[in-house]
């Protein structure tokens, strides 16, 4: 058994089950393992990015298909909120892209037990302040968002899904 099997015995899986259950998801959206992320994320997924943007699942998933979209995903210390068919899961990311940018954000999922699968529902990410080297220039912290925001949707995606476009 996988750490994130849920045995037949247990009403709820503990905590430690959902943060098994949110690497397996994160490490299969870097490394585009899509018959996983397609198994975890609900048809009607949907994430919001730290700049307020959205993405539902089919446009999400077809972002990480054209990729590489993420180059890391590092997970913090994890907080877990529980209930038979629901579980919350936060914690603090940094999410590496492959052109260098990163961001570190509050990281919350939702996941929801369905036809006896554990899907995650709702993803929303809220960047964090990032301390600087004040001697020299730097981003403006909007600037660093909106920079790594960019890499949400630079994928290689059709140009005839403007969702994924951030009209700037």
């Amino acid at each position: 058994m996988n750490d994130t099997e849920n045995p037949a015995d247990q009403s709820v899986p503990t905590a430690d089950y959902f943060r098994a259950l949110e690497k397996e998801r994160t490490q299969a959206l870097v490394a585009q393992d899509m018959d996983t992320a397609e198994r975890l994320h609900a048809h009607d997924y949907q994430l919001i990015t730290p700049a307020g943007k959205t993405f539902n699942r089919e446009d999400y998933l077809a972002a990480i298909a054209a990729g590489p979209f993420y180059a890391k995903w590092e997970i913090g210390a994890t907080d877990v909120r529980l209930s038979p068919t629901i579980a919350i899961v936060r914690y603090q990311a940094r999410l590496e892209f492959p052109s260098g940018n990163a961001v570190t954000c509050w990281h919350t999922d939702s996941y929801e037990l369905r036809d006896g699968q554990w899907q995650a529902v709702w993803s929303q990410a809220t960047a964090m302040p990032q301390v600087t080297n004040t001697s020299m220039p730097q981003r403006t912290e909007e600037q660093r968002v909106l920079a790594a925001e960019d890499e949400y949707f630079a994928a290689e995606v059709s140009r005839d899904e403007p969702t994924l476009r951030t009209g700037r």
